[in-house]
Parts: structure tokens; sequence; C-alpha cells
């Protein structure tokens, strides 16, 4: 197994992105800032319009309070345009904080409440309904059958979701509960170990199915294992009910020992994959370090198809556009795109916060003040005005560690460019050569490519 993890780690090398320029195919198209005593909370994209959840300070700069809501018409990206400004349904309502959407309806969190917003007339929206929930609430989504609709709430504690409900929404002033889900206690064997944690970390919803991703923590006792350095260990949990006959048992899969403590979990969906990132919490005699996952699966089959271990990104949000998907590391908001076991990196983006949202070509990526609008060319890099599709390369086997040389298998006969992320040309290799020095590249994804565009060959500089 750990070889099999240092294997799939070198694809995981050679595939992910590093700091460099921002990629020519992830461009800025447009800005919105707020008002200096304006802060942004929560942004929902509904087709040529964003609906963005401010909060105020007041003259004392001690109090913040909710509102306004904000319609921006976004048609055109590079002139985003505000066409409505909603205060006076906040007038009575606590700390609002927009969630969701679907349909005409807004759906927010209100301490430990659930309001459904009706913005059929925008200019004049209305509360229609405040559900009371479990906890505060972690997600939310909404369905129809065709007939009905419903919202699914996931509530519970702050870091974790411990009840999911399923309520019918068709009359939303009479809102009914039509079904409620609780993870079970499960008994641990041997006995004396106890199970800590069972919480709902993620749900996603593609309908007719729904998906469930659990995490359970287990400990010994470790005053009777003092030697033991792996106290904690942790497994992650799929349930797949299906929405049009939810008294069927769900089709389950669970995670091997994970030989660590369970900890952020974060979740997208596709057509045709679910990846799943979490983050490991090891404790060995009292230091503790982290390590990060991402785990997908293929809706084919419904079962587990590949695993990588990524030291480099820790735990931050994940969304998907259609098959491609997005991860938020420290300064970057990264593109991937899944084929069975390979990764493909498609590109990245610099950005200010960790916040961000999708819709079809898209990204919303937001801070306290500012909404950067961002779209991207899904499966290409730049070459200054020629696109190459980054399937077409072949990747160096292993990363080349600062000092030492890229050795090909064969010396060059065409004169090439090594070209960066950006598109950017970073140098040119005549033929006779087989050796390239890269003691001066910034650690990085570079694409080595010949005029003819025959030689075509992507490596990672560490």
């Amino acid at each position: 197994m750990r070889y099999l993890l240092f294997a799939l780690t070198i694809l995981v090398f050679c595939t992910l992105v590093f700091p460099q320029t921002d990629s020519l195919n992830m461009k800025r198209i447009g800005v919105w800032e707020t008002d200096t005593n304006e802060f942004i909370r929560s942004v929902i994209v509904n087709g040529n319009y964003l609906y963005v959840m401010l909060a105020t300070y007041l003259l004392d700069e001690s109090t913040l309070v909710a509102g306004p809501l904000k319609v921006i018409d976004i048609s055109t990206p590079s002139s985003p345009e505000v066409i409505a400004t909603i205060t006076e349904v906040f007038d009575s309502v606590s700390s609002p904080e927009l969630f969701a959407h679907y349909g005409n309806y807004l759906f927010f969190r209100i301490a430990d409440k659930l309001g459904i917003m009706d913005i059929s007339n925008i200019e004049s929206p209305e509360w229609i309904s405040v559900i009371d929930t479990v906890g505060h609430i972690r997600q939310v989504c909404a369905y129809s059958d065709g007939v009905d609709t419903y919202v699914v709430c996931g509530s519970g504690g702050v870091d974790d979701m411990t009840e999911l409900r399923i309520i019918n929404i068709t009359d939303p002033e009479s809102p009914e509960l039509y079904w409620r889900y609780v993870p079970e206690e499960i008994p641990t064997d041997p006995p004396d170990i106890d199970l800590t944690e069972h919480n709902i970390g993620e749900i996603e919803l593609k309908y007719p199915y729904l998906f469930l991703i659990e995490r359970k923590n287990l400990e010994d006792d470790y005053e009777e294992y003092p030697w033991d350095p792996y106290t904690q260990w942790g497994y992650i949990q799929i349930r797949k009910f299906d929405l049009t006959d939810l008294s069927s048992p769900p089709i389950e899969w669970l995670s091997s020992d994970r030989g660590a403590r369970i900890e952020g979990i974060a979740s997208a969906i596709s057509d045709n994959y679910l990846p799943i990132r979490f983050q490991e919490h090891h404790t060995t005699f009292g230091d503790n370090y982290y390590r990060c996952y991402l785990i997908v699966l293929s809706f084919s089959d419904s079962v587990f198809i590949c695993e990588w271990e990524d030291y480099f990104l820790f735990y931050w949000p994940i969304q998907a556009s259609g098959d491609t998907f997005f991860l938020r590391s420290e300064t970057r908001i990264i593109g991937l795109r899944f084929n069975d076991c390979d990764i493909e990196t498609l590109g990245y983006y610099a950005v200010e916060s960790p916040k961000f949202t999708l819709s079809r070509d898209t990204i919303y990526d937001w801070n306290n003040h500012k909404i950067s609008i961002i779209t991207w060319i899904p499966g290409q890099i730049g070459d200054q005005g020629s696109l190459e599709r980054k399937t077409d390369y072949r990747v160096y086997p292993s990363p080349i560690f600062s000092g030492n040389k890229m050795v090909l298998n064969e010396t060059i006969d065409k004169t090439c460019n090594i070209i960066d992320i950006s598109g950017r040309r970073m140098d040119k290799i005549f033929p006779g050569t087989r050796e390239i020095d890269v003691d001066n590249y910034p650690a990085g994804v570079y694409f080595l490519v010949s005029q003819d565009k025959k030689v075509k060959i992507k490596f990672l500089v560490m």
C-alpha cells in the first residue's frame, strides 16, 4: 500500500500546479466592489444575475448588521450593474446568510432556522416561510420530482451535520417534513474502542440520487497503548439514496482504515464523478501533522476508483462545472479533470480569498469587498494566441528537484521552447541537447515543446 501511495503521489506531483504567473486560460473579465462600509457575506449565481448578501458596520464600527441584498446584472461582465437593493425585508430578521437558490426561491440561514424568500418579483421580494432546523444549517439544496418541490437541509454542529431533513415546500407557506436521517450509532469491535464522532461531512444531490458523505472517528485507550502512534483513526462512508424510493436501503461504500483522525471534508459532483477531499490529522507521540487526500468515485458503477495523496494543498473547497472541477488552494483556484485514474491540471488563477462559486464557464471569486468574474477555456493552455490541448503532452516520469537536471530518453533533434503554465517562454533548447538545466526555474509545471509540435513533454520542477 505504501508503494502504491508513493506511485500515486508522484502522479499528483506531475499534474498539480504550483505558484507561477496567472494562467492565460483563466482571465478576469469583470469586477464588482462594495461600498467601503459594506462586507460581502455570501454570493449566489442565478443565470445572468448575482445575488450578493452584504453586511454593514454601524457608525461605531463595532456592530455588524445584516443587509442589504443586492441583485447585480452580469450579462455584460465587464460592466456589472446593480439593478435592485433590498433592505426592508431584513429589518426583523436576525443575521441571515444567503445559502442557495432554486427557481424563484432563495434560501437563507437564519441562526438555527431556514428562511425561504420569494424573488419572483425581484423589486419586492418577500419572506414566505421560516422553518425550524436542528442546530446551525451547513448545507442546503433543492430539487423537484416533477410534481412536488423539496429542500434538503443539513444542520447540526459547527463542524459537521448531525441531521438531514427533506422538506416538502410545494406550498412554501405550509412546509411538511418528508424524510429525516440521523447518523446511527454503531457498535465497535473490540468494544473498548470508542466511536468518538459520526457526522455527515457533505451532501451532494444529482437527481434522483442523494449522496451522504459521512466521517467516523474512533480511538483507542491511549493509557493502555502508549506505544501506539495512531491512537485515533477514521473512515469515510458514502451512502447513495434513491430519492424516488427512500424506503429502500442505500448503496454504501466504506473506506479502509485511514490510520488517522478524519477532519475537514469537501466534495463536488458532476455528470460522471464524485471527488471527495478530506484531511487527516495524525498524532505521533504528541506531535501533530496533517495530510490531504482526494478520492474519486465513478457513477458508472458507483464504486471507489482512485485515490491521490496530496502533500502540498491543504483542505479547501472543491466545486464542479460540468466535468471540470475546481479546487481552492491557499493562493490559487486550480482546474482539474479526471479520466479514471488520470488527473489533468487544466490551469489556475491567483485569487485573494478562499471563497468562490461557479456558473457554467465562469468563476466568481470574492473576498470582503470585491467580486472578480473569471472565465476559462476548458482543457487548454495558452501559447501567445495559439492553444494546445494539455492532454497531448507526455508527462516526464518524476519531479525534478532544485539543482538537478532533466535527462531525456534521447537527444533532441529539433529546436524546442520551454514554456510555463501561462504560455510564457522560459528558455530555448537547441538540437543535440539531452540534459536540460532547470536550476533557475521557480517551482511549477512546465512544457517542453518543439516548433513543429512533435515533441511535447510536461514536467514538474520542485
